[in-house]
């Protein structure tokens, strides 16, 4: 699961929304997060689960570019897969990078 702690909310562009929930956490990650605003992200999977580029570890790569020239080559359920938890992680990176325009965060594939 992936929580952002900030000091204002974090308001969802309309294609986050299903995303992005800024409804109050669970009392034991609010205790954890001591910023007044704590807003959930989810992936595609609607947890946490699909920003892991298991498929990229499957396949004995190290990062996504190493893994790009060859996603052609995966089966059409790996490259699926691929693709949504990629996807994710953009989503996840467009919000942060929303809410902290000075830092660029570097995430797996950018």
């Amino acid at each position: 699961m992936v929580w952002l702690g900030t000091e204002r909310p974090i308001v969802p562009a309309p294609a986050e929304q299903s995303y992005a929930d800024p409804e109050p956490p669970r009392r034991a990650v609010r205790e954890l997060m001591p910023s007044p605003c704590v807003t959930y992200v989810g992936s595609h999977e609607g947890c946490g689960c699909g920003f892991n580029s298991s498929c990229v570890e499957w396949q004995g790569f190290d990062d996504e570019p190493e893994l790009a020239p060859l996603v052609d080559a995966l089966l059409d359920d790996e490259r699926e897969k691929y693709r949504a938890e990629r996807s994710s992680r953009e989503r996840l990176h467009a919000i942060v990078a929303r809410r902290w325009p000075c830092r660029r965060p570097r995430l797996l594939g950018r």
